[in-house]
């Protein structure tokens, strides 16, 4: 019965492995099918002249009461509001409390940003603020509100229940609490008969799929609630999420034991299966967070680790992420919107935290994994009601396929590789073009006409091929003193490659730090570029650069991941490509200097970093693993996934000293 359930309302989880069911539930196709019914059906929206009620708020009522009995409570003890999600209620709550002086909110430093983000409006009204770790004995002189979950989407760990009376009895009908259940109820059962909390905050999307909170406001203490203002929802999400619980109940009657417990076993078996991991030389692949699993009543259906190289060194999350996207394995990366839980965990105190934040925000990418040699976030695995056995299964081999090291196997180098051929991009995100004249000119910037130009959207941000995947189908050629550009429909326009644009100067938005300038094409060429693309886009010629790098690969470690026809060599955008005997040889050739022909001296800066890019079929411009799934498995154990050098020269092109760059020139 699970089987045939799962496979009916979510055969979208039949090709790959979801575990992100902290952040949000799949949605289902009985939830996608009541929303079809709803956009088709424009008088259920309306209230007719038989009911004076719209069927759709018909409905809500009915969901709301459903909702109230599956907490075991009904509408005599709590009243529900909806909003777009639960930042929304819980933003509506924070305007409502009546704060001041002697009121005091209480936050525990588990909770998510929804809870968190209260903080301000408590502040601006006088309010007084206290975070803890552990269950508050204070309360303020007056009202006070004590936020806290009984299960940190951090990593599941759980809170008592019991601290809900146990605070309201410090100070009765002055202490009141919110319960932030967003992480909790997903799995585990909530029951208000045996407890009242003041406010309870759930989320439909990681309840039940589809987007939206809720918050249960306790009837008898409406009256301290200062000008409550309920927030706005969209109606046809919260008839979904009706929809989206049915089916959650429908498997919680198949799977033979409670959901909680369905979890629970699940994670528990992935935490043994990743604490067994080690490389070749017995250091440990994965630290956990926390290292033992501990029994239900403290433990929910999550885990939370990094991953570590065979000498100790965190493997950063942006390299991990890029080798599961090729693999369709879907987990959680970051500080999952709890700093408070991540920074403890990951044993940062007060100024590091500090210090760390601005390194981050300085840093050229946002998504950062490490600062200062040290974690800043981690990878969390969450299960749902839908998960299986098999999806533990998937993940602890994808994670002990891709990244347990084993023992090098030494290589006996060969002294030279010859230069098979040469590309040059000069629109980036574009096809490249082979060179086939036996010489290609190599200029201040780089070989003549590459990265010359680029695509930027009406935000001024140039596209690339994740961001834009038809811009991988426009082809090049150099027709005389021409770019010509053609479409997959035939259509082409042509460039001159010797007259730059006389159109507006350009600046990008800020890439690393700093903004590319240009010059714009005038609207012929813009209008072309748009119409092609299906979104507003311009053409730019970039000013005259410093040096770019070169990425080359080598035919033997090509050959290995199975990258042998043109459209597949395309999705790495090579600049170089070398005859070589044995793969990956050219891995050990980190900071070496290289010559090649009798005067081009280069540096091998790094690794090529596998990219997402080369996942986008240049033909059809459609989203495919290969070749980056193999690339990411050979290449397993690795801090980032890697393929092919970058070479950067250690010489500048001029008048006085003109270089060239000769096919079948000798790589020494």
């Amino acid at each position: 019965m699970f089987d045939d359930l799962r496979n009916q309302e979510f055969f979208q989880l039949n090709n790959g492995a979801f575990a992100d069911f902290g952040g949000s539930s799949p949605i289902s196709q009985s939830s996608v099918s009541r929303i079809e019914e709803y956009a088709n059906d424009l008088f259920s929206l309306y209230p007719s002249s038989t009911s004076p009620k719209a069927s759709i708020d018909i409905e809500i009522e009915t969901f709301s009461n459903e909702l109230l009995a599956h907490f075991k409570t009904d509408s005599s003890k709590y009243s529900i509001f909806f909003a777009g999600n639960t930042s929304a209620v819980l933003r509506s709550l924070g305007h409502a409390f009546p704060w001041g002086p002697g009121h005091k909110f209480i936050y525990h430093i588990d909770n998510h940003n929804s809870i968190l983000g209260m903080r301000n409006i408590v502040s601006r009204n006088s309010g007084e603020l206290e975070v803890v770790s552990d269950f508050p004995t204070n309360t303020g002189d007056s009202h006070s509100l004590f936020a806290y979950v009984p299960q940190s989407n951090f990593n599941g760990k759980k809170y008592p229940l019991d601290w809900v009376n146990k605070f309201q009895e410090l100070k009765p009908g002055f202490a009141h609490v919110l319960l932030d259940c967003a992480a909790y109820s997903p799995s585990c059962d909530v029951d208000l008969s045996a407890l009242s909390p003041d406010f309870v905050a759930i989320s439909l999307l990681k309840m039940f799929g589809v987007s939206g909170g809720a918050l249960f406001v306790r009837n008898d203490i409406k009256d301290i609630m200062v000008n409550f203002s309920p927030p706005t929802y969209d109606k046809m999400s919260i008839v979904a999420a009706y929809a989206g619980m049915k089916t959650r109940q429908s498997f919680a009657k198949s799977l033979g034991c409670s959901i909680s417990e369905h979890v629970y076993n699940l994670a528990k078996s992935l935490h043994t299966s990743l604490k067994e991991m080690r490389h070749y030389n017995n250091s440990l692949l994965v630290k956990l967070y926390p290292e033992e699993f501990g029994p239900i009543s403290e433990q929910g259906g999550m885990v939370t680790f990094n991953l570590f190289d065979s000498k100790g060194h965190g493997i950063t999350h942006d390299g991990i992420f890029t080798i599961a996207s090729a693999n369709n394995i879907f987990v959680r990366f970051g500080v999952h919107c709890n700093p408070g839980a991540t920074y403890t965990n990951l044993e940062w105190e007060g100024l590091n935290i500090a210090e760390a934040t601005k390194k981050h925000e300085a840093a050229c990418s946002l998504t950062a994994s490490m600062i200062s040699g040290r974690f800043v976030g981690s990878i969390r695995v969450s299960f749902g009601f839908t998960s299986t056995q098999n999806d533990v299964d998937l993940i602890s081999n994808f994670f002990r396929s891709h990244f347990l090291e084993k023992e090098p196997e030494s290589f006996k180098e060969p002294e030279s590789f010859k230069l098979a051929k040469a590309f040059i991009h000069p629109i980036k995100g574009c096809h490249g073009i082979e060179i086939k004249t036996d010489t290609h000119r190599i200029v201040r910037g780089g070989l003549w006409l590459d990265e010359n130009w680029g695509v930027a959207d009406e935000m001024s941000t140039f596209l690339d091929r994740r961001r834009c995947p038809k811009l991988a189908t426009l082809k090049l050629d150099l027709i005389d003193d021409n770019l010509v550009v053609t479409a997959p429909d035939g259509k082409s326009i042509s460039i001159s490659t010797r007259n730059r644009p006389r159109g507006t100067d350009f600046t990008s938005s800020t890439v690393c730090h700093e903004k590319i300038k240009g010059k714009i094409y005038d609207n012929r060429v813009n209008s072309w570029f748009t119409d092609v693309l299906g979104q507003k886009a311009v053409l730019v010629n970039f000013e005259l650069t410093e040096m770019k790098p070169y990425r080359c690969f080598f035919t033997a470690s090509l050959d290995a991941v199975g990258c042998t026809t043109p459209s597949k060599l395309e999705q790495l955008k090579p600049h170089f490509i070398f005859e070589s005997d044995q793969p990956f040889i050219e891995d050990s050739w980190q900071q070496s200097d290289r010559i090649l022909g009798e005067d081009l001296n280069f540096r091998v800066s790094r690794l090529l970093p596998a990219s997402t890019e080369a996942m986008i079929d240049c033909e059809t411009g459609e989203e495919v693993t290969e070749p980056l799934r193999s690339i990411c498995l050979v290449h397993g154990g690795r801090r980032s996934p890697a393929f092919g050098l970058e070479l950067v020269a250690g010489f500048v092109p001029s008048r006085k000293n003109p270089k060239e760059l000769k096919l079948g020139s000798i790589l020494h």
